[in-house]
């Protein structure tokens, strides 16, 4: 008798994303992102070829995406020269871009972990393939302090002043495009920027929008989770300040992972402004 493979609980939905492959599609995906970039770049200045660069600020480094991408896509004479854009697409896909890693891509599952993985995306009008570069960052921390970085929290994996640095590190550890980071400023005198991450689909949105709005009376520089998960949601979120998660009825309230209290629902976001008062 053979060996019969069993279904895993909760199996990979493929595809993860279902919108066209088009610049407007994948920004669908990312809809609400505070971090999510978008521009539209003319080869040779010339507004009548128009190329869309779509990237994930944060998880690209901004050097590369200069050096690498924008200055010979805009600059570069041999593409200025080029007689049509499905030219100057063959170009770019064979080097006429500085980047190491160059992928056609035909899938929007394809070009969305590319971004999520600090690839740009660069989108033709009229082409059912996208051109991604590799231009990612590295990561941001190490066993030694950083040299150029204030850091928080200690020297290890943790958050700096930077809020798309500490952004980018939840990306990296929770490389979900599902993952929605929505930004708000407080404070009457600061103007500090607070970012909201949340996983769309998991999370109940009716507590997020709650969220979104009790933390608009806030003037602290600081990370607010909210999960959708109490078993898995406090460690996928250990790089937020605080956080809580939701449940059936009753949800969890943790500081930086670690579990702190469980309350009934209707008291989550009550006893979660009250834990940020103390921080």
């Amino acid at each position: 008798m053979g060996h019969q493979q069993i279904p895993p609980p909760h199996p990979r939905r493929e595809p993860r994303v279902t919108v066209p492959l088009t610049a407007d599609g994948i920004a669908q995906v990312f809809e609400g992102c505070a971090d999510f970039g978008r521009r539209t770049l003319y080869l040779g200045d010339d507004p009548q070829r128009a190329v869309e660069m779509l990237y994930i600020v944060g998880q690209v480094r901004n050097e590369r995406a200069s050096d690498y991408v924008l200055r010979p896509l805009t600059q570069c004479k041999d593409l200025a020269e080029v007689a049509t854009l499905d030219e100057a697409y063959d170009r770019m896909a064979k080097g006429c871009l500085y980047s190491l890693a160059v992928e056609e891509r035909t899938t929007a599952d394809q070009v969305v972990f590319d971004l999520v993985n600090g690839w740009v995306a660069l989108f033709f009008p009229g082409k059912d393939k996208v051109l991604t570069l590799m231009t990612a960052t590295e990561e941001k921390r190490s066993i030694s302090p950083p040299d150029n970085e204030p850091d928080v929290k200690g020297s290890m994996d943790c958050f700096v002043e930077s809020i798309r640095t500490n952004t980018s590190l939840v990306r990296r550890r929770l490389r979900a495009p599902e993952l929605r980071i929505w930004e708000t400023f407080v404070g009457r005198q600061s103007v500090t920027p607070v970012d909201v991450l949340y996983i769309k689909g998991i999370t109940d949105p009716k507590l997020a929008r709650q969220v979104e709005e009790r933390l608009k009376g806030v003037d602290k520089p600081i990370t607010v989770a909210v999960m959708g998960c109490v078993v898995n949601g406090p460690g996928e979120a250990r790089h937020a300040d605080v956080g809580i998660a939701g449940g059936k009825g009753e949800g969890v309230l943790f500081l930086h992972g670690e579990i702190v209290d469980k309350v009934p629902e209707d008291q989550l976001i009550p006893r979660l402004m009250a834990l940020i008062d103390t921080l």
